[in-house]
């Protein structure tokens, strides 16, 4: 009789504790894209866009190129330059929050955008130079998650 009643009492007291503390991991996803140009150039640039209600971070190969806490946010850099290798790169999307009232972007008709741009010669970077274009809106109730974009290019 007192056996059935301490596993009864370790029953009600853990089993609470436990769920109280099991949070539901968001666990990465991996995504294999195709670029839109595979060919080599000689310059290469990233681009990324994130709209109002967003906190998180992007990350070429490993490296972090962007961090974006709530605030609309813009950013075109020559990084991608170096971080770009010959054969798969990963653009890694780390989602920390998202607001409920998040929109997407006018223009981007997206929360996040990401590009890579190529160019053989020192110009603007413009829709047309893109080789890798990444538009990311949330599932229903998303809050967070980790997302890997995975493509190939010759350097």
């Amino acid at each position: 009789m007192i056996k059935p009643i301490k596993n009864s009492i370790l029953i009600i007291v853990i089993l609470p504790f436990l769920i109280a503390f099991n949070f539901p991991q968001d666990k990465s996803k991996t995504i294999e894209i195709e670029a839109l140009k595979t060919e080599p150039f000689k310059y290469y640039q990233f681009e990324a866009e994130t709209t109002k209600g967003v906190i998180g971070e992007i990350y070429l190969n490993g490296k972090k190129l962007h961090e974006f806490k709530k605030l609309r946010s813009q950013i075109t850099d020559n990084r991608a330059q170096t971080l770009i290798k010959n054969g798969n790169n990963e653009i890694t999307l780390k989602i920390l929050s998202i607001d409920d009232e998040v929109e997407k972007d006018y223009f981007s008709e997206c929360v996040v955008f990401i590009a890579i741009h190529g160019v053989n010669e020192k110009i603007f970077p413009s829709k047309e130079t893109q080789i890798v274009r990444i538009k990311w809106n949330p599932d229903k109730d998303q809050k967070k998650g980790v997302l890997k974009y995975v493509f190939e290019l010759k350097r």
